[in-house]
Formats: structure tokens, sequence, C-alpha cells
């Protein structure tokens, strides 16, 4: 779901358009994009209790509308889109924000130069984890198991060339943040969408060999009012051996996890993030310390 504010339907590229911008009334437009039939119900439902306010107040009218309409230079003041983009189901949680940076950049041409961003921008923050049952759960079985032969099951996380992070409610299981948070790299959405990009590099540093794992997560910025928001809280609990330990409270959205191929090989890890055009993913490059593969 993507939401434009036009200052004016006169400028609205396609006869169709502007006659329904017509109908809509006086005021200011907010077209509400969608791209298939049951976005577009979900769409109306969510802005049906908006629309009657605005009916009685005579503020913006909303416009609901089934793919892309073609709009003329310099007319969007303002694009806000939602925190949820279906294609981007089952993925870590900063697909969203890929997604939504490359749909604002193919409106650039509409978008005034005072135009507002909702989300302005957003960032993508790591930490080492350490997740030991996860870790075995997710390694490649070589043998049968109690007499039954289920290699097959490999095909399911089969071994590829460039380390590749997968979905995870880590709050679903047991695990530790080991490192303090850093930001592999930010985004404003302003930035022109690149055609590939190589972030710099950054150190992980933990205070245990326990390291099974890299665990992504992004934090959104609104303004400079509200600041960098959290997709994840990270909070401190007490288990069951009576140490106490960081890890992440429940949230409905996936971390991204990178598991170690060596664990423990040592404290601290280099990673080095690049982004994919070609099917809109964050990759991570690590190594430990001593160079070793991680």
């Amino acid at each position: 779901m993507a939401r434009l504010c036009l200052s004016s339907f006169r400028r609205c590229g396609g006869r169709r358009l502007r006659r329904l911008l017509q109908l809509a009334g006086r005021g200011p437009r907010i077209i509400c994009l969608e791209s298939n039939k049951e976005d577009l119900k979900v769409g109306k439902d969510v802005l049906k209790p908006w629309v009657k306010a605005s009916l009685r107040c005579f503020g913006p009218k909303v416009l609901h509308v089934l793919g892309s309409p073609s709009l003329e230079r310099k007319i969007i003041s303002m694009v806000s889109g939602e925190p949820f983009a279906k294609e981007c189901e089952g993925l870590p949680c900063d697909c969203q924000f890929w997604h939504h940076w490359a749909q604002v950049d193919a409106l650039r041409f509409a978008l005034k130069s005072s135009c507002i961003f909702l989300p302005r921008a957003f960032r993508v923050k790591a930490a080492l984890l350490g997740c030991r049952d996860l870790w075995r759960r997710r390694q490649r079985i070589s043998g049968p198991v109690q007499g039954v032969d289920v290699s097959a099951i490999n095909e399911l996380h089969p071994d590829v060339p460039v380390p590749q992070r997968f979905p995870c409610s880590l709050w679903q299981v047991e695990h530790a943040i080991l490192s303090e948070a850093v930001t592999l790299c930010s985004i404003d959405m302003e930035m022109p969408f690149p055609d590939s990009q190589e972030f710099p590099k950054t150190t992980l540093r933990s205070q245990s060999t326990a390291v099974d794992g890299i665990v992504t997560w992004t934090e959104v910025c609104f303004s400079s009012a509200t600041g960098w928001i959290p997709t994840a809280r990270i909070i401190r609990v007490s288990r069951r051996d009576a140490c106490a330990a960081w890890c992440f409270e429940p949230s409905p959205m996936m971390q991204g996890v990178l598991l170690a191929r060596n664990p423990g090989c040592c404290r601290n890890v280099v990673v080095q993030s690049s982004f994919h055009v070609e099917d809109g993913s964050l990759s991570l490059g690590a190594k430990w310390a001593d160079g070793t593969d991680f």
C-alpha cells in the first residue's frame, strides 16, 4: 500500500484519473495505490474511519486506485508507505523498507522538492547471537536418524556460495545477544536507488566465545521528532541458570539471522553488507577477526 498526497488534480495525467479526482471533491487529494484487488479491499477497510471523519470536516479526500495512475512531474507532496508489503511476507523485516525505497525511486519524477517521506529513513542494525539449539537444527544431516535416512531434508536448506540470512522470530527460541549493536547501513529516502551497493565493513565484538551467528533488524525514522524507532526491542531477562541475558522480546517482525559455519572460533566478527538490486536482498559477508571464515 502506498499513499500519495497530490496538491492539484489538474496536473494529473490521464482524463479518467482527472475525472475521478474531480468527483472526489475539492481540497487536498490523497491517492491510495494498490497492486491487486485484495489489497484494494484492505486499503479501503483501513482508511474507512478516516474517510468518514474527513467528510464531516471537509478534510482531504481519499481515492483508491488499482495499479499506477499516470502522473505529471512535480505533483506529489507526500509519499506514505504501509510498513507491510505482501511481496516481502516471510522475509527479514528490512525487506519491507528496501521495497518501499524502490517504490519511492520509481515516483521520483513526480515528487516535489519539498516532498515529505513517511518513513523518512531506515537503517539495518546487527549484533552477535548465541543460539546453540537453533544452530544445531539448521545443520545438514549427514547420517541416518534412528536408522532412517532423512538426508533429503537437506534440500530445504542447500549450501550456497553466498552467505544467506533466513527470517526468524527469535523470541520463539532460546537465544542471547552477545554484543553491542552496530549499524550496517543507513538509507534516506531522498537517496537515489542504486544498481547495487556495498556498505563499509564493521566489527562486532563479543565478551563470549559462544557466538553462533549474527542477527539483523531495522530501525525506522519518520522525523527528527520521532527519532529512530526499532522494529524489535532487546530486553534483559533472567534465565534458568540465574544469569541475566539480553534477548529479543516478542514481536511480529522477522529478524534476519546468519548462522556461523565455524562457530566459536573467536570473539570478534568483521561484517560487510551488500545490497543486491536483482532480488532486493541484503547479504552479509562475515569473517572472524583472525581472518578465518565465519
